[in-house]
């Protein structure tokens, strides 16, 4: 990880901390291009924050001279809440060929979570690349360390082959 991206993520996390204190059983989530790993020396860091109350308006502030763009949403009274508040690093956005739309996949607290619908799955690890859910398995492939897919396995529809929507996420194994 190069300086710019670890700066980057040092802010990210003390911000998002700050944000969770100021908004008790909020979620933050990490977008744009440092969540997808494509930061560099004039990336600025984009926010999701996602509050039970309501939403403050967009702002934007500027910590040791880097941009961090906040944009908050209400949460959905439909929409499960995530099982924790932390902060949902992104890992991928997922498409399967014979399947409309995408899936995400998050890291928070150590955890991988599944996304989908607008609500997040905590992944129960069963094998060091076999993941369940509910109603479901999820298998990763990898190369090297890096996940470039995954298949999901339904009751309903097994075997279903997801592979990157767009470029290479960076999700590493912890």
């Amino acid at each position: 990880m190069n300086d710019h991206v670890a700066l980057r993520l040092a802010l990210t996390h003390s911000t998002a901390r700050g944000l969770l204190a100021a908004h008790p059983g909020a979620r933050v989530h990490l977008t744009g291009a440092l969540a997808h790993g494509l930061a560099h020396a004039r990336s600025d860091i984009d926010l999701l924050l996602i509050t039970p109350d309501t939403p403050p308006p967009v702002t934007a502030v500027h910590r040791q001279q880097i941009r961090v763009d906040i944009t908050a949403i209400p949460l959905r009274e439909e929409a499960t809440p995530a099982p924790t508040s932390g902060v949902h690093t992104e890992a991928g956005t997922y498409r399967c060929p014979d399947l409309p739309g995408t899936l995400r996949l998050t890291r928070c607290d150590g955890r991988l979570h599944l996304w989908r619908r607008g609500t997040a799955d905590p992944l129960t690890p069963t094998s060091p690349d076999t993941y369940t859910g509910p109603g479901y398995t999820l298998d990763l492939r990898h190369n090297g360390p890096h996940v470039t897919g995954f298949t999901l396995n339904l009751s309903r529809a097994p075997d279903l082959v997801y592979s990157p929507a767009r470029g290479r996420p960076d999700l590493t194994q912890e």
